[in-house]
């Protein structure tokens, strides 16, 4: 995980502590927009992605390197997934 782990933990754990606050204030219906508690999804979010870039930066050799995509066949995981999306 490297020195940048902590990053993913407390990303992990305010995504999660947001959802379980969440969840018990609908339940009471007490949930409210526009709180705190809205922002803590992204906040934990920007910690799972500064972790993601800090372990790309870190690890660069890892990725082999590959011809990119073009065409047809580039569009194929995008249509795919937009149709069971759709489904």
């Amino acid at each position: 995980l490297g020195r940048r782990w902590v990053l993913l933990f407390v990303g992990l754990l305010v995504f999660a502590a947001a959802d379980v606050l969440y969840a018990l204030q609908v339940n009471a219906n007490t949930y409210v927009r526009g709180t705190p508690l809205a922002a803590a999804w992204a906040i934990g979010l920007a910690l799972l992605a500064l972790w993601v870039d800090g372990m790309e930066r870190t690890h660069p050799a890892a990725v082999p390197e590959t011809s990119p995509a073009t065409g047809r066949a580039a569009l194929m995981v995008p249509v795919v997934a937009t149709a069971a999306g759709l489904g």
